[in-house]
């Protein structure tokens, strides 16, 4: 496979890891981690096909002609699509960040409410108080 095949493999695979990103924040904006957790091992896998398809293509040993050879279009494009993977990773850890307060808030009211809720509840507590003497 030669260098420009290689690349326009990389293209598309570029391209699905895009779309995976975007289906991944959707997901996790309509919290629906199962799908969430769906896209990002789509991701993984597609980011290994990546690695198989550079791994072959040692870049350190190729010459400095075929390392020009790649067409300019294709290269923009290439730097264009991982640039909108990365905002969209952004814009899913701001989402995991906001979620993730959310959700302490969430539990730090429940453990208030069940504290709450032992203090009130026990049986074999003093009616009166336990800083007044009943006795009398």
């Amino acid at each position: 496979m030669g260098h420009n095949e290689k690349l326009r493999l990389d293209l598309d695979l570029f391209g699905q890891m895009r779309e995976q990103a975007k289906k991944q924040r959707d997901a996790l904006m309509a919290d629906r981690l199962d799908e969430f957790m769906l896209h990002a091992s789509l991701r993984q896998s597609i980011q290994k096909a990546i690695s198989a398809n550079r791994k072959g293509d040692r870049v350190a040993g190729m010459s400095a002609a075929k390392r020009g050879s790649a067409l300019p279009g294709e290269v923009t494009q290439a730097i264009q699509i991982i640039e909108a993977i990365q905002e969209t990773d952004k814009e899913i850890e701001g989402l995991i960040a906001l979620k993730r307060e959310a959700l302490m808030s969430q539990m730090k009211e429940i453990r208030l409410g069940r504290k709450a809720l032992r203090g009130y509840g026990k049986p074999n507590q003093d009616p009166a108080g336990r800083f007044f003497e009943s006795r009398g």
